[in-house]
């Protein structure tokens, strides 16, 4: 999988395009671009302090309700995938929002592998509302 793909397939969205980009080298971090938002330098930082030798970071992408924010449950992978679960909930109630408006939502995982981007060819991700559900293989988590 080359950086900045936009995938569908074993995605749960609700008509929302989640993009999956696999950062697995310095050189991809370097090519990753930023919006202006709070947290940035963070996110820069985060990559920065990545060893790619034995580490990869996932970065996945959606929109969100502005009202929203999301939690990541788990995450699994191997050779060949990568599965995500996250649990939304309402934000805090003295954050303004819009119910009406989307807000674009990123998110770097920093897995502790080196994995081969050309190899992973299946992204799976889904959220809900209620908690957050375990998984039942016995694959890596985080």
């Amino acid at each position: 999988m080359n950086s900045d793909e936009t995938t569908e397939d074993d995605t749960e969205s609700d008509d929302h395009l989640w993009r999956h980009t696999l950062v697995a080298d310095e050189e991809s971090a370097d090519e990753l671009v930023f919006a202006d938002v709070e947290g940035v330098e963070r996110a820069r930082q985060f990559l920065v302090d990545t060893d790619f030798g034995t580490e990869t970071v996932y970065v996945e992408q959606t929109e969100l309700g502005e009202c929203y924010a999301r939690e990541l449950c788990w995450v699994r992978w191997t050779e060949s995938a990568i599965e995500t679960s996250y649990r939304d909930g309402y934000r805090d109630a003295d954050v303004a929002c819009d119910t009406g408006e989307d807000d674009v939502v990123a998110l770097l995982v920093r897995l502790p592998v080196a994995l081969d981007s050309d190899q992973i060819r299946r992204f799976s991700s889904n959220s809900g509302s209620g908690g957050c559900r375990t998984h039942t293989s016995e694959e890596e988590t985080a």
